[in-house]
């Protein structure tokens, strides 16, 4: 089972099957965990049919005026949000794009310079961008540039980041509310508040 919403005792989920091609097709809608019975003669698109009854759930929930609204995302929240070659993306496809950006030898020799070699039990190295990072701003004051200009080469990693975050279409993650707040002094915060407050305003659902 999908669920598409859930609050409390309120959701929206979906079971599927699979057809003669193996392709999943969903099989039931369920609306507060009852399976809803579609007309006789019906041939719904349930899938359709069950994102309209998410949509007007977020809209109910959202229309109560809340003083305060905290949208909590998690890691990978981001990622394959958006559109062709602007999808959100995990922390080891930007390691491999920085990678790029500064070639794969220097890449490697910064690693080497920081000392980093984390690795997984088969040797494959985790590529954990943060992590490096982390390291490289401490370090960059103490490694001779004639061996590596650390600074130059953190500002490269930052920019192909910000580069991703830029062109950030997170219209999905917004327009499930599809609801216009009125709250002058609405704050609204999250883990990733330049995209958020991007896209809010462009979709209408905050009016001051």
């Amino acid at each position: 089972m999908k669920y598409l919403y859930l609050n409390g005792k309120n959701s929206v989920a979906l079971t599927y099957i699979e057809d003669s091609s193996k392709k999943s097709i969903v099989k039931d809608v369920f609306i507060d965990n009852i399976v809803h019975v579609f007309k006789d003669g019906e041939n719904p698109n349930k899938e359709a049919y069950a994102e309209e009854i998410k949509r007007n759930s977020y809209k109910k929930l959202l229309n109560n005026q809340f003083e305060n609204l905290a949208i909590l995302t998690g890691a990978g929240s981001s990622v394959d949000i958006g559109n062709a070659d602007k999808k959100g993306k995990i922390l080891s496809q930007l390691w491999d794009d920085s990678e790029n950006e500064l070639t794969k030898d220097k890449f490697t020799l910064l690693c080497e310079k920081l000392n980093y070699d984390d690795k997984y039990d088969d040797g494959e190295i985790i590529k954990n961008l943060e992590k490096l990072l982390s390291i490289a701003n401490t370090a960059k004051d103490y490694i001779p540039k004639d061996e590596i200009d650390i600074a130059d080469c953190v500002d490269k990693i930052k920019n192909v980041i910000k580069g991703i975050d830029k062109k950030g279409e997170h219209e999905p993650v917004i327009e499930n509310g599809n609801v216009i707040i009125e709250n002058s002094d609405l704050k609204l915060t999250s883990n990733q508040d330049y995209i958020v407050y991007q896209f809010d305003f462009i979709l209408r659902f905050v009016k001051n």
